[in-house]
């Protein structure tokens, strides 16, 4: 077979093109992610006699908030990993800018911030907009509210991910010129651990306040337990499987060195996520055994339930994060 013979370039997907597919399946994920979970949640509210117009107002700003805190970091990860890759035309003018501001980047490095006040404003509006409706219309069914709430989340998650993808966006793959340092535990602290510890914190929160039942008194330590679990693996499962994916792009783009070690396989992360659900159960077990479940209170609920979240949350997106290196390396 002869080298020299040229192949046919690959047709890359234009820019413009780009933001439409890209805003269309961001916005599908986080539709579907927010009505199951909403379908869930909803119906633990609903048991426990919480489905009301203050927890609706609740619900739709905590969405709100958490599609662009959680949902910038995945969009920008996807956005420069398909850049870097090569799978779409780079707008002529800003590869010369990229190259000609290097030190100015992109959003990379302050994702969080980012997401943090876009996440504030957005919920500021959803809120404002959910107690209007419920003035107008009243409660609307579960069913109802899992559907608008999944609908909402998928048109935030549109419109920030066609914002993304713009020219100016792209500073960040501009590589640095020095050699990227290895990993700190400062990077695992600050880029993964505490925003996503915090996240989940929060919302595992959240999520006690609307469930918590009225009657506490007929708690036993089982159902503590089962909480716990529940709430332990489904937070690591989700920080398991995307938490590091941030990590792949800053070590990708020159931001970050590689990680010493080799990473588990699929079914040792299985395996980590399942003792993480159970431990969590025993650890509810015990506090309520030696608490007592009877006498719990929705704060005291609320924060072991916070801390729960926060600590599973932040420490597995901190270890993702370290696998996504290893592996980069």
């Amino acid at each position: 077979m002869d080298d020299s013979i040229a192949r046919p370039a690959r047709k890359l997907i234009p820019f413009a093109g780009l933001r439409l597919v890209f805003a269309l399946i961001n916005g599908a994920i986080w539709f579907a992610l927010v009505f199951g979970i909403c379908s869930g949640i909803s119906l633990g509210v609903a048991a426990a006699g919480r489905l009301t117009p203050g927890a609706v107002v609740v619900f739709a700003g905590t969405v709100a908030f958490f599609v662009p805190f959680f949902g910038l970091s995945g969009a920008i990860s996807g956005f420069l990993d398909q850049a870097a890759s090569g799978r779409f035309q780079l707008p002529a003018a800003q590869e010369q800018a990229s190259r000609a501001t290097p030190a100015r980047g992109g959003l990379l490095a302050s994702i969080w911030v980012h997401g943090t006040w876009l996440g504030l404003l957005v919920a500021l509006v959803a809120a404002g907009l959910a107690q209007l409706h419920l003035q107008r219309s009243g409660l609307p069914s579960r069913g109802d509210l899992c559907l608008a709430l999944g609908g909402m989340a998928g048109v935030i998650a549109m419109v920030q991910s066609a914002w993304m993808v713009r020219a100016r966006h792209l500073g960040d793959l501009e590589i640095p010129p020095a050699p990227a340092a290895a990993p700190s535990t400062g990077y695992y602290l600050t880029r993964f651990g505490v925003p996503q510890g915090a996240g989940n914190g929060v919302i595992a929160a959240l999520a006690a306040i609307g469930t918590f039942p009225e009657r506490a008194a007929n708690l036993k330590p089982t159902d503590v337990a089962l909480d716990a679990m529940s709430t332990a693996l489904v937070i690591a499962f989700f920080m398991v499987l995307s938490a590091g994916d941030l990590a792949g792009t800053d070590r990708k783009l020159g931001r970050v060195g590689a990680a010493s070690g080799t990473p588990p396989g699929r079914l040792a992360r299985a395996g980590i996520v399942a003792l993480t659900a159970v431990a969590a159960g025993i650890l509810g077990y015990v506090l309520a055994l030696l608490g007592g479940a009877e006498g719990l209170s929705l704060p005291i609920m609320a924060a072991w339930k916070g801390v729960l979240g926060g600590v599973v949350g932040g420490l597995l997106a901190a270890r993702a994060a370290r696998w996504k290196l290893s592996y980069a390396g």
